[in-house]
This record gives C-alpha cells, structure tokens and sequence, in this order.
C-alpha cells in the first residue's frame, strides 16, 4: 500500500471518529485534531484491522504517533 492510500484511509477515518474537517497535514498533531485517549486506542484498533499492525504490541513511542505524517510514516515502513 501506498502512502497516499494509507494518509486517505487513516485521515478518513480519523475526521470521521473525530468531526476534525480542516485540511490534515504531516505535521499535524494528533491532539489538534481533537484525538483524546479513547480516540487514540479506536486510532489502534483501526490501524491494527485495517492494515494489520499492532502498534501497542510493537512498543511504539510517542513521537512515532505524535503526528499525522509520523504514524503515516510508522504504518509504511512497517507493511
């Protein structure tokens, strides 16, 4: 999969568990889209489903999923 599919998919699904409508942005930090800690685990779940990562089994940091590009990149490098 590629990274412009993977940003659609996940920023989709991030305005829609979210109601964040402005434009998503690399550098767009996950608690500016309104992502609190029970949106975050949904943001795990989706990501472990939809693309088959577990990102709490793979002990990922906080600047790996700090902002939108930095998980956008965590998912790509891992499929």
């Amino acid at each position: 999969m590629n990274k412009d599919n993977i940003e659609k998919e996940l920023s989709e699904y991030i305005a829609a568990l979210t109601g964040f409508n402005d434009e998503i942005k690399d550098d767009t930090k996950l608690a500016d889209m309104d992502v609190d800690s029970i949106s975050l685990v949904k943001i795990f779940v989706f990501i472990e489903r939809h693309f088959g990562i577990s990102l709490l089994d793979a002990g990922v940091t906080r600047e790996q999923i700090e902002t939108f590009g930095s998980i956008v990149q965590y998912i790509q490098q891992t499929l």
